[in-house]
Order: structure tokens, then sequence, then C-alpha cells
């Protein structure tokens, strides 16, 4: 029984590290961290080149997030591309 409550354990920490992954993407990428089943749908339109100077590097970290399961440590060189990004650091 003691393998299988180790199981349960490491299941629910994986799953709310990926939980709060995906909260820190949905917020960096402009996401009120509410669920995307409670939006209203939006017709599709073509976002301008410069509405957002830093997507290329958001794209990244979070395509490197769903690679690796939500493990973020495996993504921080992403993640610090974006801060810097934000801060204007980067061309």
């Amino acid at each position: 029984m003691g393998g299988l409550a180790g199981m349960v354990a490491q299941g629910a920490a994986w799953g709310t590290g990926s939980s709060i992954a995906r909260a820190a993407v949905g917020s960096m990428m402009g996401g009120g961290g509410g669920h995307e089943a409670a939006r209203p749908a939006e017709e599709p339109r073509q976002a301008a080149p410069s509405s957002n100077p830093c997507v290329n590097q958001m794209k990244l970290f979070s395509d490197c997030i769903n690679e690796n399961s939500g493990e973020i440590a495996k993504c921080q060189i992403y993640l610090d591309m974006v801060q810097a990004c934000k801060r204007g650091e980067l061309a």
C-alpha cells in the first residue's frame, strides 16, 4: 500500500506543478488566469506583428513547457529570455 500512496502523492505533485506552470505561461501571454472554457468564443483574427515584441520568446517557453510536461526548471532559459524581453533587454 505504501507504493500506491507514494504514486498518488507523486501524481498529485506533478499535476500541481503542471497547473502552476500553465498558469504562469497563461499570465505571461496576457491571459487573465481564468480557464479557456470560461472565455467567450472569438473570431479568428491576425495579430499585428508588433503588438507583442516578446511573442517569439513566449512561444519558445510555452513549447518547452508543453514538451516537458510542465517542468518549469527544464525551461528556465526560455523564462529568463521572456523576462529579459519584457524588461527591454533583448533587441
